[in-house]
């Protein structure tokens, strides 16, 4: 989004403006019948005297004060209505110039927002010299981005899932066609590769299902005060066959006893999954070490390894959805598990963190809260502590 330009003086408020106009139009009522009435009653009246000969009269005492009161009370009323209708005019104008001062900025926003109605969220509204106005103008301008960048990632994860659908439907196509027509006989091993773009499908379909969820907010949790140690034994064994096969060697290194944290241990379980196997699909051949330690109120997990790394200029965008590594474009993840990983840790009141120098491995840490220590992020201390290793992406 384009920063607005802040005006070069302060500007009136609303309010000032509105206390300026009132004050003005009763100065300018008082002013005018004062003076109007003034200036008539003079004038007028010495006209109107002269014109019924009365000052001649008045030499020969051919005259009544009856006559000249009565004159004057004429002129005098005569007055007070040409200044009231003079000020009125003048009040009119006053408020028309101010209603239309305030009308076109207010006109400015309708139109701005009936683009939004009409989807062009491009549209942005003008500064504006009054600042409430102009405050309301920013706030728009404001949402208006976010919500563009919503929509350009709305589009970006529709083409992107159409493509990671794509694929494996094309082989399952690909096959059966080849079955149907005769030039390929159905054996087990078709029948294995069938099996495994259908689960490749099927687990494509759960991810985004457990995203969508958690940005919802309404992935169920089971938050209960857990002995993290038997549940990340656990998973690291779940994994050891994979990492076999990958020719790596998987390492835990944590305390004897730790503290129970408050967590959904399924979930805590996903998340160490997701960064184990993606050390092991991208840095074989390598140790992958998972260590463990604390600093209040959180229980740190560091998921390290020694592979090829993330290049400097990608580690802002390895926690978005579909994304992947120029260097890992043609694996065969989905780019999810990250921002699966990244979403439940914070939804259980953690925060991840990630190191990684390109060539040299990654280091992926996420924190978990203690039963005894402050659940939210944001009291969270910096992972300044973790081990100095590095991180990866899914």
């Amino acid at each position: 989004m384009t920063r607005q330009q802040s005006w070069p003086h302060t500007p009136l408020s609303l309010r000032w403006r509105l206390l300026l106009v009132n004050l003005t139009v009763m100065g300018m009522t008082l002013i005018a019948v004062t003076v109007i009435a003034y200036h008539y009653q003079s004038q007028v009246f010495l006209s109107r005297l002269t014109h019924l000969g009365i000052p001649a009269a008045a030499v020969h005492g051919d005259f009544s004060n009856d006559t000249i009161i009565a004159l004057f009370r004429q002129v005098s009323n005569e007055g007070a209505w040409v200044a009231l209708v003079i000020t009125l005019i003048a009040a009119l104008l006053l408020s028309y110039w101010f209603m239309r001062s305030i009308h076109q900025p207010l006109q400015s926003l309708e139109q701005v927002i009936q683009r939004f109605n009409e989807g062009d969220l491009t549209a942005r509204v003008p500064p504006n010299p009054i600042p409430e106005l102009h405050q309301l103008g920013l706030t728009l301008n404001s949402a208006a981005a976010r919500l563009q960048g919503v929509e350009e990632r709305r589009q970006e994860m529709v083409g992107d899932l159409a493509h990671e659908l794509g694929t494996p439907l094309t082989v399952i196509r690909g096959y059966l066609e080849m079955i149907q027509e005769g030039r390929l006989n159905f054996s087990p091993a078709v029948a294995q590769q069938l099996t495994e773009e259908a689960k490749r499908m099927s687990r494509l379909l759960e991810s985004l299902q457990t995203i969508s969820k958690v940005e919802a907010g309404s992935l169920p949790l089971h938050l209960q005060a857990l002995d993290v140690l038997p549940n990340l034994r656990d998973t690291v064994n779940n994994f050891a066959v994979q990492a076999q096969e990958n020719h790596c060697h998987l390492s835990l290194e944590c305390p004897d006893t730790l503290p129970p944290v408050f967590v959904d241990p399924d979930r805590v379980k996903q998340i160490l999954s997701n960064l184990i196997s993606n050390a092991i699909r991208y840095a074989p051949r390598t140790t992958i070490n998972i260590r463990v330690w604390i600093v209040q109120p959180f229980l740190w997990v560091a998921v390290s390894d020694t592979g090829i790394g993330i290049a400097a200029d990608e580690l802002p965008f390895i926690f978005e959805r579909f994304w992947r590594s120029k260097c890992n474009a043609e694996s065969d993840g989905s780019g999810l598990g990250l921002a699966i990983a990244k979403r439940l840790v914070e939804v259980q009141g953690g925060q991840i963190e990630v190191e990684s120098e390109l060539g040299k491995g990654s280091t992926f840490c996420f924190s978990l809260p203690l039963t005894n220590g402050q659940t939210s992020s944001k009291s969270s201390q910096s992972g300044a502590e973790a081990p100095d290793v590095e991180p990866h992406d899914l």
